[in-house]
């Protein structure tokens, strides 16, 4: 797969030039194949490449670029660098929130992009932190009783399910009961409207 890679970006940079946006595709290919061959520097190397070519033909704020961007900060997550990963995820959110109403519904998908990535990250305080901006919104535009809050509220439940030991030692077992709440609303806004 490398070879192959390889040989099409070298036909492109032939043919075309070095920039051209031809080019994205097989370099997440190549990317992805290094990574998998556990070469995730060389892959940090081209995912980087196709970031610059991305911007470079549609703008440094264009929104195709944020599946690169999510390749490039799984990179630095494998390199155990997880404040590049971190700020390339901060740099995703800014693209999606851009031009974006930030208490319009338009903004659910990059608040929803954040909080699955904060918990992945173990960052519990910030993944519920988004929950909950999430939830007010839907509360705002569509009432409280609204099926759609199911899944922010049960993404805010089950944040309460993993406790650091700070949050351990600090507040004991009364975190998970938190949790409780926000999955019991769920479970009787679904209750409420079996037909939906």
């Amino acid at each position: 797969a490398i070879l192959n890679f390889t040989a099409s970006i070298d036909i492109i940079e032939r043919v075309e030039d070095r920039l051209n946006a031809d080019l994205v595709n097989p370099l997440r290919g190549l990317g992805a194949a290094q990574l998998g061959n556990g070469r995730p520097d060389l892959a940090r190397a081209a995912f980087r490449r196709a970031v610059h070519i991305s911007q470079v033909n549609e703008g440094p704020h264009n929104l195709m670029q944020i599946r690169v961007l999510e390749e490039l900060a799984e990179t630095y997550l494998t390199m155990g660098d997880t404040d590049e990963a971190l700020d390339i995820h901060q740099f995703i959110y800014n693209l999606e929130a851009r031009n974006t109403d930030l208490d319009s519904e338009a903004i659910i998908p990059a608040l929803e992009r954040q909080a699955q990535w904060t918990h992945r990250m173990r960052m519990h305080e910030r993944e519920r932190m988004t929950w909950r901006k999430i939830i007010g919104i839907l509360e705002d535009s569509r009432g409280k009783k609204d099926l759609s809050l199911i899944p922010p509220l049960t993404g805010l439940g089950n944040s309460y399910l993993f406790i650091s030991n700070y949050e351990l030692e600090t507040y004991g077992g009364g975190s998970m009961s938190s949790g409780d709440t926000y999955l019991k609303r769920a479970v009787r806004l679904s209750s409420a409207n079996p037909d939906g």
